[in-house]
């Protein structure tokens, strides 16, 4: 089992913004946040502390159940323990967009 962590929330349109509460170190280094369904998506980080991740889903991403996480690898020392992934509901685009 990876770290533990938490989502602010549990669902959100395409390029909604959401946080990661957690323990992640003062600096990104070698950790990817990710949403995956299908395969991997990168998250973009707006910000980085070492206890909260604010990220962005990407567009587009079609409507369903995805797995957010962060994979932790460092490629002088192969892949190290990457976080547990949860549940996030990708709802459609909202209006307007």
């Amino acid at each position: 089992m990876g770290l533990v962590f938490s989502l602010s929330k549990t669902s959100g349109h395409p390029g909604n913004t959401f946080e990661m509460i957690g323990t992640w170190g003062a600096t990104q280094a070698t950790k990817v946040p990710r949403i995956n369904k299908g395969g991997p998506h990168d998250l973009q980080v707006l910000a980085w502390t070492s206890t909260t991740l604010k990220v962005r889903s990407p567009v587009p991403l079609d409507p369903g159940l995805y797995k957010v996480g962060v994979y932790c690898a460092s490629p002088e020392q192969g892949p190290v323990p990457s976080t547990e992934f949860l549940d996030l509901t990708v709802l459609g685009p909202e209006r307007g967009r």
